[in-house]
């Protein structure tokens, strides 16, 4: 495996303060899997490296905006899961009342963009365009205030996003 895969899963993995155990579950796969990885023994999919890469863009831009003072609070520490591991039950472990509340998620995403399709008609928007706007509009509101509810579900976006793009690409 090339040194800066490795190198961007172990930045990831300290910039989220995650486990090989927490990453594996982010990204739907075993934990030795992430530990092969890691010993250079296999290659991440690159639907895989993607999705760290998007992690790994969601933790740098938290970084900068913490440095530029852009909240106006600081975070609190986590005193349960990690938001990651949050975000990943929130959309892979879904609780059926969510279910009643709200519908399929695949759903509710898909009626989304045909609204905004219906919205600006002249432009084609990709099946994905909801995700990577709910992505910055919750990116958006952490840059205004720190709410650990923003980041976490800017990562349960994205989390949904790989799910679907990966849907995608099994049919």
């Amino acid at each position: 495996m090339k040194k800066s895969h490795i190198q961007t899963i172990n930045s990831v993995m300290g910039m989220g303060n995650l486990s090989q155990l927490a990453l594996s579950r982010l990204l739907g796969v075993t934990p030795g899997c992430v530990n092969n990885w890691l010993c250079s023994r296999s290659n991440p999919s690159r639907t895989n490296l993607e999705a760290v890469r998007r992690l790994q863009r969601i933790f740098e831009a938290k970084d900068k905006a913490m440095r530029a003072k852009v909240f106006q609070t600081s975070p609190k520490q986590s005193t349960g899961d990690s938001i990651a591991i949050q975000a990943h039950k929130i959309v892979n472990e879904r609780a059926e009342e969510k279910q009643r509340q709200y519908g399929d998620f695949g759903e509710c995403m898909q009626r989304a963009t045909n609204i905004l399709r219906a919205m600006t008609r002249d432009i084609d928007l990709p099946d994905n365009i909801m995700y990577h706007a709910l992505v910055a509009l919750k990116l958006s509101r952490e840059g205004h205030k720190h709410k650990t509810d923003n980041l976490m579900d800017a990562m349960a976006y994205m989390q949904a996003l790989e799910n679907f793009e990966n849907s995608k690409n099994e049919n």
